[in-house]
C-alpha cells in the first residue's frame, strides 16, 4: 500500500536510499527495493521506493510503499530525515491547501511550509515560499 510521498533536498544514490530506509524502518536491506519506475519492480518488498527526479529546491521525490503500517508516521519520517541527513517535505494532512507541506528537519523539528503555487503549477518546480530558487544546502 502507498504509505507516503517525501521530497528530499538532496540527490542520493539508490543504494544510499535503500540503506537508510532499511535503517529508518528497522528492516533488512534485502527487504527494501529502490527503483526509478514502478514498472521495473518485480516484487513489492517490506519497503518499496520509487525515486523520481524533480526540479526545484527539493529535487528528489520518493513514493514509498509499505507492506506494514508503522506505529508512528511522524517518528518514521523524522528517522528518515535524520538517516538521510537532509530536510524532507511531506504533505500536510491537516490542511486542504494543496500547496501546504510539512518540513521535517534532520533535528526532528516540524514546520508548516508552502510551495510557490505558480512555480509548481506553471513549471513543475518545487520551491518553497520565502526560499531562494538558487539556495543550496549548507554543508
Amino acid at each position: 500500500m502507498i504509505w507516503n510521498d517525501i521530497i528530499l533536498r538532496i540527490d542520493l544514490t539508490n543504494e544510499e536510499i535503500q540503506k537508510q530506509l532499511a535503517n529508518s524502518f528497522s528492516v533488512g536491506i534485502d527487504q527494501v527495493v529502490v527503483s526509478e519506475a514502478i514498472e521495473n519492480v518485480d516484487d513489492f518488498l517490506a519497503v518499496t521506493c520509487i525515486r523520481n527526479r524533480v526540479q526545484g529546491d527539493y529535487n528528489t521525490l520518493l513514493n514509498l510503499y509499505l507492506d506494514f503500517q508503522p506505529s508512528d508516521t511522524f517518528d518514521c519520517l523524522k528517522k528518515i530525515s535524520k538517516n538521510l541527513h537532509t530536510d524532507i517535505l511531506t504533505s500536510d494532512e491537516s490542511t486542504a491547501d494543496p500547496y501546504g507541506m510539512l518540513l521535517i528537519g534532520e533535528n526532528g523539528e516540524i514546520e508548516k511550509v508552502r510551495f510557490l503555487a505558480n512555480k509548481l503549477d506553471d513549471k513543475d518546480e518545487y520551491h518553497l515560499e520565502g526560499s531562494s530558487p538558487n539556495k543550496t544546502r549548507p554543508s
